[in-house]
Protein backbone atom coordinates (compact mmCIF):
# COMPACT_ATOMS: atom_id res chain seq x y z
CA UNK A 1 0.00 0.00 0.00
CA UNK A 2 2.85 2.37 0.89
CA UNK A 3 4.52 1.81 -2.49
CA UNK A 4 1.20 2.49 -4.22
CA UNK A 5 0.76 5.74 -2.32
CA UNK A 6 4.33 6.76 -3.10
CA UNK A 7 3.72 6.18 -6.81
CA UNK A 8 0.56 8.26 -6.68
CA UNK A 9 2.50 11.07 -5.02
CA UNK A 10 5.30 10.83 -7.57
CA UNK A 11 2.83 10.92 -10.46
CA UNK A 12 1.14 13.97 -8.92
CA UNK A 13 4.51 15.74 -8.87
CA UNK A 14 5.21 14.47 -12.39
CA UNK A 15 1.99 15.97 -13.76
CA UNK A 16 2.78 19.39 -12.29
CA UNK A 17 6.19 19.73 -13.95
CA UNK A 18 7.10 20.90 -17.44
CA UNK A 19 7.78 18.51 -20.28
CA UNK A 20 11.55 18.70 -20.02
CA UNK A 21 11.43 17.77 -16.32
CA UNK A 22 8.95 14.98 -17.03
CA UNK A 23 11.39 13.51 -19.56
CA UNK A 24 14.15 13.50 -16.93
CA UNK A 25 11.88 11.93 -14.28
CA UNK A 26 10.99 9.08 -16.63
CA UNK A 27 14.67 8.09 -16.80
CA UNK A 28 14.96 7.52 -13.04
CA UNK A 29 13.31 4.09 -12.84
CA UNK A 30 11.27 1.55 -14.82
CA UNK A 31 8.04 2.26 -12.98
CA UNK A 32 8.14 5.97 -13.73
CA UNK A 33 9.24 5.23 -17.29
CA UNK A 34 6.12 3.13 -17.76
CA UNK A 35 3.60 5.20 -15.82
CA UNK A 36 5.14 8.57 -16.67
CA UNK A 37 4.88 7.87 -20.39
CA UNK A 38 1.13 7.33 -20.01
CA UNK A 39 0.69 10.62 -18.17
CA UNK A 40 2.89 12.47 -20.67
CA UNK A 41 0.61 11.69 -23.62
CA UNK A 42 -2.53 12.04 -21.51
CA UNK A 43 -1.99 15.60 -20.30
CA UNK A 44 -0.42 17.16 -23.41
CA UNK A 45 -1.57 17.86 -26.96
CA UNK A 46 0.52 15.56 -29.15
CA UNK A 47 1.58 17.56 -32.22
CA UNK A 48 2.98 15.69 -35.23
CA UNK A 49 3.83 18.27 -37.88
CA UNK A 50 6.74 16.61 -39.66
CA UNK A 51 7.59 13.13 -40.83
CA UNK A 52 10.48 12.98 -38.36
CA UNK A 53 8.15 13.79 -35.46
CA UNK A 54 5.74 11.10 -36.62
CA UNK A 55 8.49 8.46 -36.77
CA UNK A 56 9.82 9.48 -33.35
CA UNK A 57 6.37 9.42 -31.78
CA UNK A 58 5.66 5.92 -33.12
CA UNK A 59 8.86 4.67 -31.53
CA UNK A 60 7.89 6.32 -28.24
CA UNK A 61 4.37 4.87 -28.25
CA UNK A 62 5.60 1.38 -29.09
CA UNK A 63 8.48 1.41 -26.60
CA UNK A 64 6.38 -0.03 -23.79
CA UNK A 65 4.33 -2.62 -25.62
CA UNK A 66 1.58 -0.23 -26.78
CA UNK A 67 0.53 0.35 -23.16
CA UNK A 68 0.59 4.11 -23.79
CA UNK A 69 -1.91 4.02 -26.66
CA UNK A 70 -5.10 4.11 -24.53
CA UNK A 71 -3.94 7.27 -22.72
CA UNK A 72 -3.60 9.71 -25.59
CA UNK A 73 -6.33 12.37 -25.41
CA UNK A 74 -5.49 15.12 -27.93
CA UNK A 75 -3.66 14.72 -31.24
CA UNK A 76 -2.77 17.20 -33.99
CA UNK A 77 -1.51 15.83 -37.29
CA UNK A 78 -0.54 17.89 -40.25
CA UNK A 79 0.86 21.03 -41.73
CA UNK A 80 3.69 19.44 -43.71
CA UNK A 81 5.76 16.36 -44.23
CA UNK A 82 2.96 13.79 -44.47
CA UNK A 83 2.66 13.36 -48.21
CA UNK A 84 5.20 10.55 -48.67
CA UNK A 85 3.85 7.03 -48.99
CA UNK A 86 5.87 5.99 -45.93
CA UNK A 87 4.37 8.74 -43.76
CA UNK A 88 0.86 7.81 -44.88
CA UNK A 89 1.49 4.17 -43.98
CA UNK A 90 2.80 5.21 -40.56
CA UNK A 91 -0.33 7.25 -39.93
CA UNK A 92 -2.56 4.36 -40.96
CA UNK A 93 -0.61 2.07 -38.59
CA UNK A 94 -0.83 4.59 -35.74
CA UNK A 95 -4.60 4.92 -35.99
CA UNK A 96 -5.06 1.18 -36.42
CA UNK A 97 -3.17 0.69 -33.15
CA UNK A 98 -5.18 3.42 -31.42
CA UNK A 99 -8.40 1.66 -32.41
CA UNK A 100 -7.06 -1.78 -31.43
CA UNK A 101 -5.96 -0.51 -28.01
CA UNK A 102 -9.29 1.19 -27.29
CA UNK A 103 -7.69 4.62 -27.22
CA UNK A 104 -9.43 7.34 -25.25
CA UNK A 105 -8.60 9.94 -27.95
CA UNK A 106 -11.01 12.86 -27.57
CA UNK A 107 -9.65 15.66 -29.75
CA UNK A 108 -8.24 15.13 -33.24
CA UNK A 109 -7.04 17.76 -35.72
CA UNK A 110 -5.87 16.62 -39.15
CA UNK A 111 -4.54 19.53 -41.21
CA UNK A 112 -2.64 19.40 -44.47
CA UNK A 113 -1.10 22.08 -46.65
CA UNK A 114 -2.52 22.64 -50.12
CA UNK A 115 -0.05 20.41 -51.93
CA UNK A 116 -0.61 17.42 -49.68
CA UNK A 117 -3.07 14.73 -50.70
CA UNK A 118 -6.44 14.43 -48.99
CA UNK A 119 -6.85 12.02 -46.10
CA UNK A 120 -6.22 8.35 -46.96
CA UNK A 121 -9.43 6.29 -47.03
CA UNK A 122 -8.01 3.70 -44.63
CA UNK A 123 -7.14 6.42 -42.15
CA UNK A 124 -10.65 7.86 -42.46
CA UNK A 125 -12.12 4.41 -41.80
CA UNK A 126 -10.09 4.02 -38.59
CA UNK A 127 -11.20 7.48 -37.40
CA UNK A 128 -14.81 6.66 -38.24
CA UNK A 129 -14.63 3.49 -36.12
CA UNK A 130 -13.53 5.40 -32.99
CA UNK A 131 -16.15 6.00 -30.30
CA UNK A 132 -14.42 8.46 -27.96
CA UNK A 133 -13.87 11.55 -30.13
CA UNK A 134 -15.69 14.73 -29.12
CA UNK A 135 -13.76 17.25 -31.24
CA UNK A 136 -12.80 16.55 -34.87
CA UNK A 137 -11.14 18.95 -37.30
CA UNK A 138 -10.19 17.86 -40.83
CA UNK A 139 -8.83 20.06 -43.61
CA UNK A 140 -8.48 19.21 -47.30
CA UNK A 141 -11.23 16.64 -47.05
CA UNK A 142 -12.39 15.19 -50.35
CA UNK A 143 -15.81 13.67 -50.93
CA UNK A 144 -14.76 10.01 -50.58
CA UNK A 145 -13.32 10.90 -47.17
CA UNK A 146 -16.52 12.73 -46.22
CA UNK A 147 -18.59 9.70 -47.28
CA UNK A 148 -16.66 7.65 -44.69
CA UNK A 149 -16.49 10.20 -41.89
CA UNK A 150 -20.18 11.09 -41.97
CA UNK A 151 -20.81 7.64 -40.47
CA UNK A 152 -18.39 8.21 -37.58
CA UNK A 153 -19.32 6.25 -34.44
CA UNK A 154 -18.12 8.95 -32.03
CA UNK A 155 -20.66 11.42 -30.73
CA UNK A 156 -19.03 14.74 -31.55
CA UNK A 157 -19.61 18.07 -29.82
CA UNK A 158 -17.42 20.13 -32.18
CA UNK A 159 -16.65 19.51 -35.86
CA UNK A 160 -14.60 21.52 -38.35
CA UNK A 161 -14.49 20.32 -41.97
CA UNK A 162 -12.71 21.93 -44.91
CA UNK A 163 -13.36 20.41 -48.31
CA UNK A 164 -10.43 20.24 -50.72
CA UNK A 165 -10.26 22.14 -53.98
CA UNK A 166 -7.88 20.83 -56.58
CA UNK A 167 -7.87 22.40 -60.04
CA UNK A 168 -11.33 23.56 -60.89
CA UNK A 169 -13.19 25.18 -63.76
CA UNK A 170 -15.59 27.97 -62.81
CA UNK A 171 -17.74 27.08 -65.80
CA UNK A 172 -18.42 23.59 -64.41
CA UNK A 173 -21.30 23.55 -61.91
CA UNK A 174 -20.79 21.83 -58.54
CA UNK A 175 -21.57 18.13 -58.64
CA UNK A 176 -21.88 17.20 -54.96
CA UNK A 177 -24.51 18.45 -52.54
CA UNK A 178 -23.48 18.39 -48.89
CA UNK A 179 -26.55 18.52 -46.68
CA UNK A 180 -25.72 19.96 -43.27
CA UNK A 181 -28.65 18.14 -41.71
CA UNK A 182 -27.23 14.75 -42.70
CA UNK A 183 -23.51 15.60 -42.55
CA UNK A 184 -23.13 14.30 -38.98
CA UNK A 185 -26.49 12.73 -38.28
CA UNK A 186 -24.99 10.30 -35.78
CA UNK A 187 -24.01 13.25 -33.56
CA UNK A 188 -27.37 15.01 -33.74
CA UNK A 189 -27.96 14.74 -29.97
CA UNK A 190 -24.48 15.98 -28.99
CA UNK A 191 -23.19 18.36 -31.68
CA UNK A 192 -22.78 21.93 -30.40
CA UNK A 193 -20.55 23.61 -32.98
CA UNK A 194 -20.12 22.97 -36.71
CA UNK A 195 -17.77 24.72 -39.14
CA UNK A 196 -17.86 23.82 -42.83
CA UNK A 197 -15.60 25.31 -45.49
CA UNK A 198 -16.95 24.28 -48.87
CA UNK A 199 -15.29 23.95 -52.23
CA UNK A 200 -16.12 24.67 -55.85
CA UNK A 201 -17.17 21.03 -56.17
CA UNK A 202 -20.09 21.18 -53.78
CA UNK A 203 -23.18 23.05 -52.71
CA UNK A 204 -23.81 23.27 -48.98
CA UNK A 205 -27.52 22.92 -48.36
CA UNK A 206 -30.06 22.23 -45.66
CA UNK A 207 -33.28 20.27 -45.94
CA UNK A 208 -35.88 19.08 -43.50
CA UNK A 209 -34.61 16.19 -41.43
CA UNK A 210 -33.27 15.37 -37.96
CA UNK A 211 -32.93 18.21 -35.45
CA UNK A 212 -29.73 19.10 -33.59
CA UNK A 213 -31.08 20.47 -30.30
CA UNK A 214 -27.65 21.25 -28.78
CA UNK A 215 -26.24 23.03 -31.85
CA UNK A 216 -25.35 26.57 -30.80
CA UNK A 217 -22.74 27.65 -33.36
CA UNK A 218 -22.75 27.33 -37.16
CA UNK A 219 -19.92 28.75 -39.29
CA UNK A 220 -20.16 28.38 -43.08
CA UNK A 221 -17.45 29.51 -45.52
CA UNK A 222 -18.67 28.61 -48.97
CA UNK A 223 -17.57 28.80 -52.58
CA UNK A 224 -21.17 28.75 -53.80
CA UNK A 225 -24.04 31.17 -53.28
CA UNK A 226 -25.83 31.05 -49.92
CA UNK A 227 -29.56 31.73 -50.33
CA UNK A 228 -31.06 30.55 -47.03
CA UNK A 229 -34.43 28.97 -46.49
CA UNK A 230 -35.07 30.00 -42.88
CA UNK A 231 -37.38 27.09 -42.08
CA UNK A 232 -34.67 24.52 -42.84
CA UNK A 233 -32.19 26.12 -40.46
CA UNK A 234 -34.69 26.79 -37.69
CA UNK A 235 -36.14 23.29 -37.74
CA UNK A 236 -32.73 21.62 -37.91
CA UNK A 237 -30.92 23.92 -35.44
CA UNK A 238 -33.70 25.20 -33.16
CA UNK A 239 -31.37 26.57 -30.45
CA UNK A 240 -28.74 28.24 -32.64
CA UNK A 241 -26.97 31.22 -31.01
CA UNK A 242 -24.03 32.04 -33.33
CA UNK A 243 -24.27 32.17 -37.14
CA UNK A 244 -21.39 33.17 -39.42
CA UNK A 245 -21.69 33.14 -43.20
CA UNK A 246 -19.10 33.78 -45.91
CA UNK A 247 -19.45 33.06 -49.63
CA UNK A 248 -16.73 35.30 -51.04
CA UNK A 249 -15.93 32.75 -53.74
CA UNK A 250 -19.11 33.73 -55.59
CA UNK A 251 -18.50 36.16 -58.43
CA UNK A 252 -20.63 39.28 -58.83
CA UNK A 253 -22.13 37.80 -61.99
CA UNK A 254 -23.49 34.87 -60.00
CA UNK A 255 -24.93 36.90 -57.13
CA UNK A 256 -28.43 38.41 -57.35
CA UNK A 257 -28.64 42.07 -56.39
CA UNK A 258 -29.78 42.63 -52.83
CA UNK A 259 -32.87 44.48 -54.04
CA UNK A 260 -33.70 41.97 -56.77
CA UNK A 261 -37.08 40.21 -57.01
CA UNK A 262 -35.31 36.93 -56.10
CA UNK A 263 -34.00 38.34 -52.77
CA UNK A 264 -37.29 40.13 -52.04
CA UNK A 265 -39.29 36.94 -52.60
CA UNK A 266 -36.99 34.88 -50.38
CA UNK A 267 -37.18 37.51 -47.63
CA UNK A 268 -40.98 37.56 -47.79
CA UNK A 269 -41.15 33.76 -47.65
CA UNK A 270 -38.74 33.56 -44.71
CA UNK A 271 -40.58 36.21 -42.72
CA UNK A 272 -43.94 34.59 -43.44
CA UNK A 273 -42.67 31.28 -42.03
CA UNK A 274 -41.33 32.92 -38.85
CA UNK A 275 -44.51 34.91 -38.28
CA UNK A 276 -46.51 31.69 -38.43
CA UNK A 277 -44.19 29.20 -36.72
CA UNK A 278 -41.75 31.34 -34.75
CA UNK A 279 -38.04 32.07 -35.04
CA UNK A 280 -34.95 31.56 -32.91
CA UNK A 281 -35.30 33.06 -29.45
CA UNK A 282 -32.17 35.21 -29.84
CA UNK A 283 -28.94 35.16 -31.82
CA UNK A 284 -25.91 36.21 -29.78
CA UNK A 285 -24.00 36.82 -33.03
CA UNK A 286 -24.66 37.06 -36.74
CA UNK A 287 -21.74 37.80 -39.06
CA UNK A 288 -22.33 38.03 -42.78
CA UNK A 289 -23.01 40.22 -45.74
CA UNK A 290 -26.14 42.25 -46.26
CA UNK A 291 -26.88 39.85 -49.13
CA UNK A 292 -27.17 37.12 -46.47
CA UNK A 293 -29.00 38.89 -43.67
CA UNK A 294 -31.59 40.78 -45.71
CA UNK A 295 -33.14 37.77 -47.51
CA UNK A 296 -32.94 35.70 -44.30
CA UNK A 297 -35.41 38.21 -42.85
CA UNK A 298 -35.01 37.25 -39.21
CA UNK A 299 -37.73 38.25 -36.77
CA UNK A 300 -35.59 37.46 -33.71
CA UNK A 301 -33.13 39.89 -32.15
CA UNK A 302 -29.41 39.72 -32.86
CA UNK A 303 -27.30 40.85 -29.90
CA UNK A 304 -24.08 41.40 -31.89
CA UNK A 305 -24.52 42.12 -35.60
CA UNK A 306 -21.53 42.21 -37.95
CA UNK A 307 -22.28 43.35 -41.49
CA UNK A 308 -19.39 43.13 -43.92
CA UNK A 309 -18.73 42.68 -47.59
CA UNK A 310 -16.37 40.44 -49.49
CA UNK A 311 -13.24 41.55 -51.32
CA UNK A 312 -15.01 40.93 -54.63
CA UNK A 313 -17.91 43.29 -53.96
CA UNK A 314 -18.13 46.82 -52.63
CA UNK A 315 -21.86 47.13 -53.21
CA UNK A 316 -23.10 49.71 -50.77
CA UNK A 317 -26.13 48.97 -48.66
CA UNK A 318 -28.72 51.67 -49.32
CA UNK A 319 -30.77 53.32 -46.57
CA UNK A 320 -33.87 51.19 -47.12
CA UNK A 321 -31.94 47.93 -46.81
CA UNK A 322 -29.97 49.17 -43.78
CA UNK A 323 -33.13 50.32 -41.99
CA UNK A 324 -34.82 46.96 -42.63
CA UNK A 325 -31.85 44.95 -41.32
CA UNK A 326 -31.40 47.05 -38.19
CA UNK A 327 -35.14 47.06 -37.47
CA UNK A 328 -35.13 43.26 -37.80
CA UNK A 329 -32.04 42.70 -35.66
CA UNK A 330 -32.28 45.48 -33.04
CA UNK A 331 -28.65 44.88 -31.99
CA UNK A 332 -26.95 46.31 -28.92
CA UNK A 333 -23.60 45.86 -30.64
CA UNK A 334 -23.13 46.73 -34.32
CA UNK A 335 -20.04 46.36 -36.53
CA UNK A 336 -20.09 47.87 -40.02
CA UNK A 337 -16.93 46.67 -41.71
CA UNK A 338 -15.16 46.44 -45.07
CA UNK A 339 -17.80 47.65 -47.55
CA UNK A 340 -18.39 51.11 -46.16
CA UNK A 341 -16.50 53.95 -47.81
CA UNK A 342 -16.23 57.61 -46.85
CA UNK A 343 -18.98 58.56 -49.31
CA UNK A 344 -21.43 56.28 -47.51
CA UNK A 345 -21.50 58.70 -44.60
CA UNK A 346 -22.25 61.63 -46.90
CA UNK A 347 -25.76 60.26 -47.46
CA UNK A 348 -28.26 61.77 -45.08
CA UNK A 349 -30.87 59.03 -45.54
CA UNK A 350 -28.27 56.34 -44.78
CA UNK A 351 -27.16 58.09 -41.58
CA UNK A 352 -30.80 58.61 -40.59
CA UNK A 353 -31.44 54.88 -40.96
CA UNK A 354 -28.42 54.12 -38.76
CA UNK A 355 -29.37 56.43 -35.87
CA UNK A 356 -33.12 55.75 -35.94
CA UNK A 357 -34.49 55.10 -32.45
CA UNK A 358 -34.91 51.39 -31.68
CA UNK A 359 -35.39 49.25 -28.60
CA UNK A 360 -32.96 48.16 -27.32
CA UNK A 361 -30.49 50.87 -28.27
CA UNK A 362 -27.07 50.36 -29.83
CA UNK A 363 -24.49 50.41 -27.04
CA UNK A 364 -21.31 49.50 -28.91
CA UNK A 365 -20.59 50.62 -32.48
CA UNK A 366 -17.65 49.80 -34.75
CA UNK A 367 -17.24 51.43 -38.16
CA UNK A 368 -14.49 50.37 -40.53
CA UNK A 369 -13.82 52.71 -43.44
CA UNK A 370 -11.71 51.74 -46.43
CA UNK A 371 -9.98 54.58 -48.27
CA UNK A 372 -9.96 53.25 -51.81
CA UNK A 373 -9.25 56.26 -54.03
CA UNK A 374 -7.15 59.35 -53.43
CA UNK A 375 -9.95 61.80 -54.12
CA UNK A 376 -12.08 60.10 -51.44
CA UNK A 377 -9.45 61.01 -48.86
CA UNK A 378 -10.43 64.67 -49.25
CA UNK A 379 -13.89 63.80 -47.89
CA UNK A 380 -12.61 61.92 -44.85
CA UNK A 381 -12.53 64.91 -42.51
CA UNK A 382 -16.15 65.73 -43.35
CA UNK A 383 -17.16 62.09 -42.86
CA UNK A 384 -15.59 62.09 -39.38
CA UNK A 385 -17.63 65.18 -38.54
CA UNK A 386 -20.73 63.21 -39.52
CA UNK A 387 -19.63 60.39 -37.21
CA UNK A 388 -19.46 62.80 -34.28
CA UNK A 389 -23.11 63.52 -34.98
CA UNK A 390 -23.84 59.79 -35.13
CA UNK A 391 -22.21 59.20 -31.73
CA UNK A 392 -24.08 62.16 -30.25
CA UNK A 393 -27.40 60.97 -31.72
CA UNK A 394 -27.16 57.42 -30.34
CA UNK A 395 -28.12 58.28 -26.78
CA UNK A 396 -27.40 54.81 -25.41
CA UNK A 397 -23.96 54.46 -27.02
CA UNK A 398 -21.18 53.68 -24.52
CA UNK A 399 -18.30 52.55 -26.78
CA UNK A 400 -17.24 53.54 -30.29
CA UNK A 401 -14.46 52.21 -32.52
CA UNK A 402 -13.48 53.90 -35.79
CA UNK A 403 -11.06 51.93 -37.97
CA UNK A 404 -9.68 53.68 -41.06
CA UNK A 405 -7.59 51.73 -43.58
CA UNK A 406 -5.93 52.92 -46.76
CA UNK A 407 -6.34 50.10 -49.27
CA UNK A 408 -3.79 51.20 -51.87
CA UNK A 409 -0.53 53.06 -51.57
CA UNK A 410 1.85 53.94 -54.37
CA UNK A 411 5.31 55.41 -53.75
CA UNK A 412 5.18 59.04 -54.70
CA UNK A 413 1.61 59.61 -53.48
CA UNK A 414 1.27 62.97 -51.64
CA UNK A 415 2.02 63.07 -47.92
CA UNK A 416 -0.04 66.13 -47.06
CA UNK A 417 -3.50 64.54 -47.10
CA UNK A 418 -5.79 64.50 -44.09
CA UNK A 419 -4.96 60.84 -43.45
CA UNK A 420 -1.28 61.67 -43.03
CA UNK A 421 -1.78 64.73 -40.83
CA UNK A 422 -4.80 63.58 -38.81
CA UNK A 423 -4.43 63.94 -35.03
CA UNK A 424 -5.81 60.53 -34.11
CA UNK A 425 -5.71 61.20 -30.36
CA UNK A 426 -7.68 64.43 -30.69
CA UNK A 427 -10.27 62.60 -32.78
CA UNK A 428 -10.60 59.87 -30.13
CA UNK A 429 -11.05 62.45 -27.38
CA UNK A 430 -13.64 64.31 -29.41
CA UNK A 431 -15.66 61.10 -29.88
CA UNK A 432 -15.45 60.54 -26.14
CA UNK A 433 -16.86 64.02 -25.50
CA UNK A 434 -19.64 63.69 -28.10
CA UNK A 435 -22.05 62.03 -25.68
CA UNK A 436 -22.30 61.85 -21.87
CA UNK A 437 -23.07 58.12 -22.12
CA UNK A 438 -19.67 57.33 -23.69
CA UNK A 439 -17.28 55.15 -21.66
CA UNK A 440 -14.61 54.34 -24.27
CA UNK A 441 -13.57 55.53 -27.72
CA UNK A 442 -10.95 53.92 -29.94
CA UNK A 443 -9.60 55.20 -33.26
CA UNK A 444 -7.26 53.04 -35.32
CA UNK A 445 -5.54 54.39 -38.42
CA UNK A 446 -3.74 52.20 -40.96
CA UNK A 447 -2.52 54.69 -43.55
CA UNK A 448 0.78 53.74 -45.20
CA UNK A 449 3.44 54.89 -45.32
CA UNK A 450 2.45 56.44 -41.98
CA UNK A 451 2.91 53.95 -39.09
CA UNK A 452 -0.34 52.46 -37.79
CA UNK A 453 -1.80 54.35 -34.82
CA UNK A 454 -4.19 53.12 -32.12
CA UNK A 455 -5.62 55.91 -29.97
CA UNK A 456 -7.87 55.41 -26.95
CA UNK A 457 -9.98 57.78 -24.90
CA UNK A 458 -11.84 56.76 -21.77
CA UNK A 459 -11.76 53.34 -20.13
CA UNK A 460 -8.84 51.16 -21.24
CA UNK A 461 -10.47 47.99 -19.87
CA UNK A 462 -13.51 48.59 -22.07
CA UNK A 463 -11.26 49.05 -25.14
CA UNK A 464 -9.49 45.80 -24.40
CA UNK A 465 -12.67 43.84 -23.65
CA UNK A 466 -14.81 45.14 -26.51
CA UNK A 467 -12.33 45.74 -29.29
CA UNK A 468 -9.72 43.07 -28.68
CA UNK A 469 -6.66 45.05 -27.64
CA UNK A 470 -5.54 47.86 -25.38
CA UNK A 471 -4.61 50.94 -27.35
CA UNK A 472 -1.83 53.40 -26.59
CA UNK A 473 -3.08 56.79 -25.43
CA UNK A 474 0.37 58.32 -25.10
CA UNK A 475 1.53 58.37 -28.71
CA UNK A 476 1.51 56.56 -32.04
CA UNK A 477 2.24 52.86 -32.13
CA UNK A 478 3.51 51.02 -35.18
CA UNK A 479 2.67 47.46 -36.13
CA UNK A 480 6.20 46.36 -35.24
CA UNK A 481 6.02 47.16 -31.54
CA UNK A 482 4.45 45.69 -28.42
CA UNK A 483 0.90 45.43 -29.73
CA UNK A 484 1.99 42.76 -32.17
CA UNK A 485 4.55 41.12 -29.91
CA UNK A 486 1.91 40.42 -27.29
CA UNK A 487 -0.02 38.46 -29.91
CA UNK A 488 3.10 36.51 -30.81
CA UNK A 489 3.72 35.70 -27.15
CA UNK A 490 0.19 34.38 -26.78
CA UNK A 491 0.61 32.18 -29.81
CA UNK A 492 3.94 30.90 -28.48
CA UNK A 493 2.50 30.06 -25.06
CA UNK A 494 -0.31 28.08 -26.67
CA UNK A 495 2.20 25.82 -28.36
CA UNK A 496 4.36 25.16 -25.33
CA UNK A 497 2.02 22.44 -24.09
CA UNK A 498 2.31 20.44 -27.31
CA UNK A 499 4.04 17.08 -26.94
CA UNK A 500 5.98 16.85 -30.17
CA UNK A 501 7.21 13.45 -31.21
Amino acid sequence: MEAHLNLDALLEVFCRTNMSTQSQIMKTCRVLYREGGKQLVRQNVVSLRTEAQLASFLLFMRADGLSRMPYIRALTVGSKGHKSSQAIEWLVELFAELVACASGLQKLSYHCVHKNPAMDGRLAAHIASMTTLTVLSVSRMDHPTWAILQHIRSRLTTAHFEFADEEFDDSVPPSDHVDLVHLLEGSRTTLESLTVHGSHFNVITTTTGPAYPRMAELDLNLETLWMPVASHYMQSFPNLRFLRIEDSGVSMDGRPAIGSPQCAALRASNRSYQQEYGSWRLLDLFAGQAQHLYPLGLTCRIEHLIIYDSDTSYEEVDATILRAMLSDARPTRLDLVCSFTVTTFMKEDWVAALIEARTPQIKHLTIKIDIILGDVDEEMERAIDVMYDIVASLSGLTAFHLDISRCFYRPGDPWDTYGHTMDVYAVANRFMEASPSMIAALVTLHYPPRPSVHARAGCSDACNRLFGFEADDAGPRSDDDGSESSEDESEHSDSEGDAEG
